[in-house]
């Protein structure tokens, strides 16, 4: 018998020990197993007849065949605390599960709890989650576009990992999300212009990746952005004039790049700035605003460009630093 067969007899027997026969039979019609014949097309549960043996109710939500697809797809039996997980318990009890009153998931939070592989599809039908956190573990693969169903997510993290691949557009979808933390991975291509739709992101790190490609102007109507970090990946192009509309940023961090062109004068129009990292892009060009220079912590001086003498678009001299 294959891999996959042996972790699922090896799950569904576990579920039918702890008493949760209805946990089985969730199982076995939501993975779809081809092992020992089992079909690979999704079929819908078997309910128990009047003849089963009785099941604690509390065991059973609609959400527990995505949970079980999870604890197969990421190594489940070794994660450092898996605790209740395939239990009886109502699954609210199994450990990093959050859920509401009628017993739907809401929260997901298995950071650095040794996760690895890929991250199952299946998770896009947690349809009322609103935190994903599976960060500092050895997640890996590309992250899958049914996440853009998670239309009420507020939260995704997902930093310091080994996940590959583009951002999928689909991840524009989730028009309540207020933070996104890509950070620290092996993501390529470029950075999908369909962010500018998170109308309420107020935090964006996307830093230490591949990303390639041109800044996205789109990202200029977040405003309700507060931080924004970029650094560390292989961005080219200008740095877009449109990122001075981000009234509410406090940090913008997009150092270590590729950058080039000159320092866009509307980045001094943000007048709630704190930090500010530049250093890193070789071909920035011209003079530097000298309202910048005000900005509480910056590397503007990294640079080695002189400061113009004259705000707004018509600066014509410089001084020097």
């Amino acid at each position: 018998i294959d891999m996959a067969g042996h972790m699922y007899h090896l799950v569904r027997n576990k579920l039918i020990a702890a008493n949760g026969l209805m946990l089985a039979l969730y199982f076995t019609a939501a993975l779809g197993l081809a092992a020992c014949g089992q079909s690979n097309q999704r079929e819908s549960p078997v309910l128990p007849t009047s003849t089963d043996p009785p099941v604690r109710a509390a065991a059973v939500s609609l959400d527990t065949p995505v949970l079980v697809s999870l604890y197969i797809a990421v190594d489940g039996e070794n994660w450092l605390n898996n605790g209740k997980w395939l239990s009886a318990a109502p699954i609210g009890e199994w450990y990093g599960v959050t859920t509401d009153d009628s017993g739907r998931v809401t929260g997901l939070a298995l950071a650095h709890n040794g996760l690895r592989g890929k991250i199952p599809a299946d998770l896009g039908g947690l349809d009322r989650l609103q935190a994903l956190q599976l960060p500092g573990n050895r997640l890996k693969g590309e992250i899958p576009p049914e996440l853009g169903d998670l239309t009420g997510l507020e939260r995704l993290e997902l930093w310091r990992n080994r996940l590959s691949g583009a951002i999928p557009p689909e991840v524009g979808n989730l028009a309540n999300l207020e933070l996104l933390d890509l950070g620290e991975n092996e993501l390529s291509g470029a950075i999908p212009p369909g962010l500018g739709k998170l109308s309420r992101l107020k935090k964006i790190y996307l830093y230490v990746n591949e990303l390639s490609g041109e800044i996205p102007p789109e990202l200029g109507s977040l405003t309700s952005l507060e931080e924004m970090n970029l650094s560390g990946n292989k961005l080219t192009g200008e740095i877009p004039p449109e990122l001075g509309n981000l009234v509410n940023l406090w940090l913008l961090d997009l150092g270590a790049n590729r950058l080039g062109g000159k320092v866009p004068w509307e980045l001094a129009e943000l007048t709630n700035l704190e930090e500010l990292f530049l250093d890193g892009n070789d071909k920035l060009t011209g003079c530097i605003d000298k309202a910048l220079r005000e900005v509480q912590k910056n590397d503007l001086a990294s640079l080695e460009l002189p400061f113009c003498s004259d705000a707004g678009p018509s600066m014509s001299g410089c001084t020097k630093k």
